[in-house]
């Protein structure tokens, strides 16, 4: 999914006077602080940040949040009346669920005065409410249907990411869906959240086909796919050719009652030969790979497959 063509105008037009080796500049030093990953100092702290945040990651974020929302409700179906974002940034995880479940509700907590500006305006239309909050001292004082964060947890250190962990857990009734970079890094995290929120009785939805150990290997991990289309200012401020990029993400989404799981979830593009589909899937029994032969009733369908998709 991609933003709809009026946000995409809105965020076209925010950098409208500025010269072009100004935004740049700014646009290398937050890519830059990035990856650092910098946990001391605050990525986005002014509004020309926000603005170029807003061109180079919000519609990867959105795209990235969109793709585990439709793994995720592909599998539970209770309704979700109103939800919590945590660390919201612009809004872009709200604007994937809004956009996905017409949620009637929606708080988007963010600490970063810049990022909570842009995002009221981008976002005015949308039944979203913003509030100051800082994940690590402040409380969380209502419960939601779903709480959810997405690049936020991976910005914080252990010890305070637990204390993260457990505010969300607080907060919530059921569900709680987490995102973050589909690096190593990112995946550790979602691996470290999986094993906290098992410990105290939660049960994974998605991706996970299981509640066993991950049977990655330890110089692999999980991540999965979204393809965004590149405006022509994304690849201005990236110096960037391609007319797509390729948001790599990890996510997990988990709820304090049991929820059928896939049996199989793909963790590779397919492998195309003639007459036979090679898919690499996780289920119960491990990773394993899987032939499927143009005599099989799923031949036409295991060719669509994506990655990311259950099978």
């Amino acid at each position: 999914m991609e933003l709809d063509n009026n946000l995409k105008n809105k965020i076209e037009h925010l950098l409208d006077g500025y010269k072009q080796d100004v935004l740049k500049d700014a646009s290398f030093k937050i890519i830059e602080k990035y990856q650092k990953e910098d946990k001391e100092h605050p990525v986005i702290d002014n509004e020309l940040k926000a603005k170029i945040y807003a061109a180079t990651r919000m519609p990867a974020t959105y795209g990235a949040v969109s793709n585990a929302l439709e793994h995720i409700f592909a599998l539970y179906y209770k309704d979700i009346n109103n939800a919590l974002d945590i660390g919201a940034g612009l809004g872009a995880a709200s604007l994937a669920l809004y956009d996905l479940m017409k949620v009637d509700h929606i708080d988007l907590y963010e600490k970063e005065e810049a990022m909570r500006s842009l995002g009221k305006l981008l976002n005015e239309d949308k039944p979203f409410s913003y509030q100051e909050f800082d994940l690590v001292t402040d409380d969380i004082n209502n419960k939601y249907d779903l709480v959810m964060s997405s690049y936020v947890l991976n910005e914080l250190s252990e010890e305070t990411r637990k204390v993260a962990i457990q505010k969300m857990y607080q907060a919530t009734k059921d569900l709680i869906i987490i995102v973050d970079p589909g690096t190593p890094n990112g995946y550790k995290i979602i691996q470290e959240i999986r094993s906290a929120l098992l410990a105290k009785g939660m049960h994974i939805i998605a991706p996970c086909p299981h509640e066993g150990k991950c049977p990655m290997s330890q110089d692999d991990w999980c991540h999965f796919v979204a393809r965004i289309a590149r405006s022509k200012l994304h690849k201005t401020l990236k110096e960037a050719d391609a007319p797509y990029e390729d948001e790599k993400f990890s996510y997990i989404a988990l709820s304090k009652n049991e929820i059928n799981r896939c049996s199989n979830r793909i963790l590779r593009h397919p492998h195309i030969y003639k007459g036979m589909v090679q898919l690499i899937s996780c289920n119960n029994e491990g990773i394993t790979k899987v032939e499927i032969r143009k005599s099989h009733p799923n031949y036409k369908m295991a060719k669509k497959i994506k990655v990311g998709d259950s099978f």
